[in-house]
C-alpha cells in the first residue's frame, strides 16, 4: 500500500470530498498548494506531510499541541496592551477548490479564509476573509515555518522576522482600515541555493511589490540587471568602510581626509552620533544633531556631498520610522489630528461607556480614530465612524 505522502507526490492536488476536506487515504487530511508544493494538515491541525514534483520533503515530526496554523486572540478592550489573551491552534474546515477556510478545533469562531494561487514555481497564500467571535478579536495568524521551504511577504501587513521564528505572521487581521489588506505569502519549495534566487526574482518580478524605478516594464531580466549593476556600483566599489564618531563640526572633514589616505570608500555614521539618541521618545526621526551639524540636515547633504567627491559614500545608522510617546508634534499636550487615520466618515454614534463633548458641523466629514496611539487618547477619541 502506498503511504499518504506517495500518492500526495502523484497528486499534489487532490480536491475535496462531499465533506469539504479531502481524506487522503482515510485521514481527513486537506492539502493546499500547488505541483511545486503541496502542503498537507491533518484534521486536527498538524503538518502532517509535505512534497514537491514527485519527492518528499523531510519535515519534523509535528507536536500534538501544535498546529500549521495559530491565533493570538485578545478581549474586546480600549488598547493593545490591555486584556487577556490566548493563543490557539486552527483546524481546516472546509476545501472548495482553491479555497480553505480554517476555524478553533473546539470553537465556531474566528474563522480565516485562504486562497491559493498557483504560479507554477511559487504559490501565493492570500487571506481573503475572517470572522471575529463576539467578544474578542484576532491579534495575529502565525503559520509555522516549514523546513525546506521558502517564502516571502506580499503585502506591509504580513511580517517576515526572524524574532518571529521566521514563520509567516498575518498582522493584516487587526484590520486597522478596511482597505488594508488581510495579508498574503509566496511560498516555493527551492532544489537548492541557485532555484531559490530563481524564484526570488520571480516573485519580486511578478507580484505587486515595490521595486526599484526603472525605465520599461520591470521583469525577471531586468530586475537580474539591476541587482548585477548595484552589485558592481556598491558592493564592489564601496567594499571599505569605517565608523566614525565626531564630536564636534570640524572633525567631519579631518575624519574624511584621514578616511582618503587609507582607501576608504563608505563612512558609517551611528544615529547615537548623527541624531544624538538611539529611540526618539520626545523628537523626530529625523532630527539631526546639532553639535556636529549646526544648520542641520542642510550640513548632512553637505558633507555627504564632501565624501561624493571624494569617491566616498555616507552610511547613516538609523531605526524604522515611527512616533515616539513623547513626540513634540504629533503627541504633546493635545494628540495632532493628523494621527486619526483608521477611517473617516460621518460621526453617527457612540461605541464606548462615556459620551464625548464636542461641536461637529451637520453633514460634515470628521476624521476619527477607531483604537488610538495612547492612554491619553482615551478622553478624545471614545467614538467612531460608522
Amino acid at each position: 500500500m502506498r503511504s499518504l505522502l506517495s500518492s500526495l507526490a502523484l497528486a499534489p492536488l487532490l480536491q475535496c470530498s462531499a465533506a469539504g476536506a479531502v481524506d487522503a487515504g482515510g485521514t481527513g487530511a486537506t492539502t493546499f498548494g500547488n505541483r511545486q508544493l503541496t502542503i498537507t494538515v491533518a484534521g486536527d491541525g498538524r503538518l502532517v506531510g509535505v512534497s514537491s514534483v514527485g519527492r518528499t520533503i523531510k519535515t519534523p515530526p509535528p507536536r500534538e499541541e501544535e498546529g500549521l496554523f495559530s491565533v493570538t486572540l485578545l478581549e474586546n478592550v480600549y488598547g493593545l496592551d490591555d486584556g487577556k489573551r490566548r493563543t490557539i491552534t486552527l483546524k481546516p474546515v472546509k476545501n472548495e477548490g482553491n479555497r480553505v477556510t480554517l476555524a478553533p478545533l473546539e470553537e465556531a469562531l474566528p474563522t480565516f479564509t485562504f486562497r491559493t494561487i498557483d504560479r507554477g514555481s511559487y504559490f501565493v497564500l492570500e487571506l481573503l476573509s475572517m470572522k471575529n467571535p463576539a467578544r474578542e478579536h484576532a491579534v495575529v495568524l502565525t503559520m509555522q515555518r516549514i523546513e525546506g521551504t521558502n517564502w516571502m511577504p506580499l503585502d506591509s501587513v504580513t511580517m517576515k522576522s526572524y524574532r518571529l521564528g521566521n514563520s509567516p505572521s498575518f498582522f493584516g487581521i487587526l484590520r486597522r482600515s478596511e482597505r488594508n489588506p488581510l495579508g498574503s505569502i509566496a511560498i516555493w519549495c527551492p532544489e537548492d541555493d541557485e532555484d531559490d534566487d530563481e524564484i526570488l526574482f520571480q516573485v519580486w518580478a511578478n507580484e505587486n511589490m515595490p521595486h526599484p524605478k526603472v525605465d520599461g516594464e520591470w521583469t525577471v531580466a531586468r530586475a537580474k540587471q539591476w541587482v548585477a549593476d548595484y552589485i558592481n556600483s556598491v558592493c564592489r566599489e564601496y567594499t571599505t568602510e569605517m565608523y566614525i564618531g565626531p564630536r564636534r563640526p570640524e572633525d567631519l572633514k579631518l575624519i574624511a581626509d584621514e578616511a582618503t589616505k587609507f582607501g576608504i570608500k563608505k563612512l558609517y555614521m551611528h544615529l547615537n552620533t548623527w541624531g544624538a539618541r538611539y529611540w526618539a521618545s520626545d523628537r523626530d526621526n529625523f532630527e539631526v544633531n546639532r553639535e556636529i551639524f549646526p544648520r542641520g540636515r542642510e550640513d548632512m547633504v553637505a558633507f555627504s556631498r564632501y565624501l561624493e567627491d571624494k569617491g566616498m559614500q555616507l552610511t547613516l545608522r538609523t531605526t524604522s520610522y515611527g512616533l515616539g510617546s513623547k513626540h513634540p508634534d504629533y503627541l504633546g499636550k493635545v494628540p495632532d489630528e493628523r494621527l486619526a487615520t483608521w477611517c473617516r466618515g460621518p460621526w453617527r454614534r457612540t461605541r464606548m461607556h462615556r459620551p464625548v463633548r464636542s461641536r461637529l458641523l451637520k453633514g460634515r466629514n470628521v476624521p476619527m480614530s477607531t483604537t488610538g496611539v495612547a492612554n491619553s487618547w482615551r478622553s478624545t477619541t471614545e467614538s467612531a465612524c460608522e
